[in-house]
């Protein structure tokens, strides 16, 4: 027999109000902003979590400028700060590579997947569908990256594609952006 795995949300966005602010906005476009340490990488992190566990199957890309950004910030708070314990070595559960350009968890259980991706190579990601992506410091991030990664989403479900359904609001497709502030005339401040 197969126990359930319970694992209980430990994210307290009461203690920073603009987390909680920012985590209960249904906007289509989401940006959190303020100086460093304000707790933006984690709540953008708890956000692709909660994606992954919500939405069956979705590819997740968190994007950065640069490769070694993310693999030393962004991917760092969500392997430690944001994968539950509980999950972090359970190989039957989570995949996680982070080697050859590959940086990702996989939840084996639903097929989701989160990707740790610099801008400085994107790859496939300019020609790839998901359902959701986020932005981590996009004031470092040019303004046609970010309308290039908005053209990409329109990841649809399994059951959608199966029935070939053109439309599909079983993916979130919308950004999550977070930045520092940054100089007036920025695209952040038009967006």
């Amino acid at each position: 027999s197969m126990t359930d795995l319970i694992i209980p949300n430990g994210y307290d966005d009461r203690r920073i109000p603009a987390q909680g602010a920012f985590r209960r906005s249904n906007a289509t476009l989401r940006a959190y902003g303020g100086a460093m340490g304000g707790g933006k990488s984690f709540a953008l992190c708890q956000e692709a979590f909660d994606w992954a566990l919500d939405y069956p199957g979705i590819l997740l890309p968190i994007f950065r400028q640069k490769h070694t950004a993310i693999t030393l910030s962004t991917r760092k708070t969500f392997m430690d700060q944001v994968l539950p314990s509980e999950l972090r070595d359970r190989k039957d559960l989570v995949r996680v590579k982070e080697s050859q350009g590959q940086d990702f968890v996989e939840f084996l259980w639903n097929g989701s997947q989160i990707h740790f991706v610099g801008l400085d190579d994107p790859g496939k990601w300019f020609s790839t569908e998901f359902g959701g992506a986020m932005l981590d410091e996009a004031h470092e991030i040019e303004e046609q990256d970010a309308i290039t990664v908005n053209s990409r989403l329109r990841q649809r479900c399994a059951d959608c594609v199966k029935y070939g359904m053109a439309d599909c609001s079983h993916m979130p497709n919308r950004m999550v952006l977070t930045f520092n502030p940054s100089y007036p005339g920025h695209w952040l401040h038009r967006w």
